[in-house]
């Protein structure tokens, strides 16, 4: 039997991010998911993320593993080999 894990997906009011939400869920593992405000770009994309991981870590740290995935914006402002159709979409949805 596998193990149970609890995903924090945050943006997940729309894109990619409910995407990633639906699989945790259809694979079993339970989700915690936020939706993010677009009047408050800055909180989002860059303190939202610092502040989610100030709070995670520690709880990684005692449980001896984790992972952390962050897909940003900066995806759509520099992109990089491979990279066209993820730069795309964070674009548009932005």
């Amino acid at each position: 039997m596998s193990k149970q894990r609890v995903w924090l997906v945050t943006g997940a009011g729309r894109g990619m991010d409910v995407d990633i939400a639906k699989a945790a869920l259809n694979a079993g593992n339970q989700v915690v998911a936020t939706g993010r405000s677009t009047d408050r770009q800055l909180q989002v994309a860059l303190i939202g993320p610092m502040n989610v991981m100030r709070a995670v870590l520690p709880v990684m740290r005692k449980q001896g593993s984790g992972h952390n995935i962050l897909i940003s914006l900066g995806a759509c402002i520099s992109g990089f080999e491979f990279n066209s159709t993820l730069s795309t979409s964070m674009a548009y949805e932005n």
